[in-house]
């Protein structure tokens, strides 16, 4: 059993850890592995946001600049509008976790988009 196997099968992203995972395309068939930010658990499914390596776009995506200490590679961007339920079973392996100065960043980004959207009805 390879490494990667028997990290997912031991342990359980657990919020604020960015991991690997496989994501469905948005409004098209298809699959995607990228990085994502986990914000919560429920049983076996976990809301988390995607983290692309794009250029930020909207007030509310977040740029991780230090991102090597978040275990990313490359400067990457949390998009706070694309926030996602996965299983358990789509994630790969744990990349990091995000730095504890960009927590308070990220839930005044949800709390902005949840306002914005509650004004829209």
């Amino acid at each position: 059993m390879n490494i990667a196997k028997l990290v997912i099968q031991t342990s359980k992203p657990k919020a604020w850890e960015i991991w690997l995972a496989n994501v469905d395309f948005e409004g098209m068939a298809g699959r995607k592995k990228r990085p994502v930010l986990v914000l919560s658990a429920k049983g076996t499914s976990f809301t988390v946001l995607e983290i692309t390596s794009q250029a930020q776009r909207l007030v509310t995506d977040i740029e991780i600049h230090n991102f090597q200490d978040a275990g990313l590679d490359r400067l990457s961007v949390i998009r706070t509008d694309k926030k996602k339920i996965i299983g358990k079973e789509e994630f790969v392996h744990e990349m990091g976790k995000l730095p504890p100065d960009y927590r308070e960043t990220v839930s005044n980004a949800l709390k902005f988009r949840k306002s914005m959207e509650s004004d829209d009805i």
